[in-house]
C-alpha cells in the first residue's frame, strides 16, 4: 500500500507524529499558561485554605496546608509555564516563518 496523498491546505498533525497545527499549538499554549498560573498562585490564597477546610479529612488537611504541599503544587505550575513558554516560542517561530516547518 502506498502512503495517502497530502490534502492541500491540511495543516493537521500527520499520522506519523508531525507537528500540530497552529490552532492546536495555540490551544496548547493557552491551556498550559492558564493552568500554570492557576497552580502557581492558588495554593497561596484563601481559596486553597477554604477548600482544604471544607473538602478534606483532618489528616489530609494539615498536609495540604503545609508549605511543602503548596510549594510542590506551585512547582508544577512553574513547569506548566515553562512548557507554555516553549510552545509559544515554537508557535512564534512557525508564524514568523510563514507556516513552513
Amino acid at each position: 500500500m502506498s502512503d495517502p496523498e497530502p490534502v492541500p491546505g491540511d495543516r493537521g498533525a500527520s499520522p506519523e507524529g508531525g507537528s500540530p497545527s497552529r490552532l492546536g499549538a495555540s490551544l496548547s499554549l493557552y491551556v498550559f499558561a492558564v493552568l500554570g498560573l492557576f497552580l502557581l498562585v492558588t495554593p497561596w490564597t484563601a481559596v486553597w485554605e477554604q477548600a482544604a477546610l471544607a473538602l478534606m479529612p483532618e489528616a489530609a488537611r494539615d498536609w495540604a496546608l503545609s508549605g511543602w504541599c503548596r510549594g510542590g503544587v506551585s512547582g508544577i505550575g512553574l513547569v506548566d509555564l515553562a512548557v507554555a513558554t516553549q510552545v509559544g516560542r515554537e508557535l512564534r517561530r512557525r508564524v514568523l516563518s510563514g507556516g513552513r516547518g
